[in-house]
């Protein structure tokens, strides 16, 4: 069965929650540590982003059939003016 983990993300206490999550997720789907090392590093970096430039959101989790992970990072922050700039050295 491949269900979808939600973890809301509220306040920095909740990174540790999402990477622990994710990490289980990877060793059930049959990832090499080295593998669910990498997807906890992607949890991680995309729950601390969440709560850093979103102002909370949600991230979800799933398995993939073809083993994978699927990662989804959804926030609440006002989004960028200007993408083209953003992708630009010294703009954010």
């Amino acid at each position: 069965v491949r269900h979808t983990v939600s973890l809301k993300l509220k306040d920095a206490s909740q990174v540790a929650e999402a990477r622990r999550r994710a990490v289980s997720l990877a060793e059930k789907a049959g990832f090499s540590e080295e593998d669910a090392g990498r997807v906890a590093i992607a949890a991680t970096e995309a729950a601390t982003n969440i709560l850093r430039h979103g102002k909370g959101g949600e991230l979800l989790l799933r398995p993939l059939p073809e083993n994978a992970i699927e990662l989804i990072a959804i926030d609440k922050g006002p989004g960028m003016r200007d993408a083209h700039a953003a992708m630009r050295d010294g703009h954010s």
